[in-house]
């Protein structure tokens, strides 16, 4: 895929080849485990720190655009994922096209209790969103609803998940993610 230096040259200015390369390189480590499949909890921009990106593996030097995720909140902030922005953008391309990402109609099937997952959320005037939920066993009526999987509260009023699909992460506890990992509770990382 060229040499360290090609990490200076604008990511645009890949051939068509280099692009090939680098979305059969995403397939490939998302099949490995090494670049996540969940959507990120939190996403940061800047200019690069100089740190090598999670896909090309070239540093994201000080002039280029980088991007920062971080996908599971009880991680330490070290082991954030970086990418240039075109790198970034054929991760999460990739990663839409995978198998196991293909999205389940809620009308068809409804996750397992307490298993984390990535829902499209349908909102008003016809907006959606796509957020990590948990379908949960309300204990003081003993229905199942939706909870955002970061704060744990139930989705407000008129917010209704039309598909979802499972997350990496796979099942946690109702306490969430911050407890579920032995945490007091989630900080909120800062970009460095």
């Amino acid at each position: 895929m060229g040499s360290p230096a090609a990490g200076a040259m604008h990511m645009t200015d890949r051939s068509d080849e280099e692009l090939k390369c680098l979305r059969a390189r995403a397939r490939a480590r998302l099949e490995e485990g090494t670049l996540p499949r969940a959507k990120a909890v939190r996403t940061w921009g800047g200019l690069g720190t100089g740190q090598p990106c999670a896909l090309c593996d070239t540093p994201i030097d000080s002039h280029e655009p980088e991007f920062e995720l971080q996908v599971d909140l009880s991680a330490p902030a070290s082991q954030a994922v970086r990418f240039h922005r075109e790198c970034h953008a054929i991760w999460d391309t990739v990663r839409g096209e995978s198998s196991w990402a293909q999205w389940i109609p809620v009308a068809q099937r409804l996750p397992a209790p307490d298993e984390l997952v990535e829902a499209r959320v349908s909102l008003a005037e016809n907006r959606t969103v796509v957020l990590n939920l948990l379908w949960v066993k309300d204990e003081a009526s003993g229905a199942h609803i939706w909870v955002n999987s970061t704060t744990m509260a139930p989705l407000p009023e008129g917010w209704l998940p039309s598909a979802w699909r499972p997350c990496v992460a796979g099942p946690i506890d109702s306490h969430g993610p911050a407890e579920s990992a032995g945490a007091t509770g989630a900080s909120v990382p800062r970009r460095a």
